[in-house]
């Protein structure tokens, strides 16, 4: 059975922390979660959106199993640059 992990982007007065709660819900029903740290990524300063997404899709391609990609608020807006730039990668998205 192939593994199914979550990746959670929280918004712009967030934090990864954020999604901690829902993480153990999803952790229980034996699905891996992933929440990312925007803060980290490189789309500050003179970095873009596409940057950020790349950055987010590359690390993503190393973990085997399904993915899934749910963005809140601000989460939500790097989340359709990380669909666009690789769609195929996802199986499904949850847009908030």
């Amino acid at each position: 059975m192939m593994e199914s992990h979550l990746w959670l982007l929280h918004g712009a007065l967030g934090a990864a922390d954020d999604w901690q709660a829902l993480s153990r819900d999803f952790h229980a029903a034996g699905i891996e979660t992933h929440p990312v740290n925007l803060w980290q990524l490189p789309h500050r300063g003179g970095a873009s959106w596409c940057d950020a997404a790349a950055a987010v899709n590359r690390h993503v391609a190393r973990v085997p199993g399904r993915h899934v990609l749910a963005g809140y608020s601000l989460g939500g807006r790097l989340a359709l640059h990380i669909l666009r730039q690789q769609p195929s990668l996802w199986h499904a998205a949850a847009l908030i």
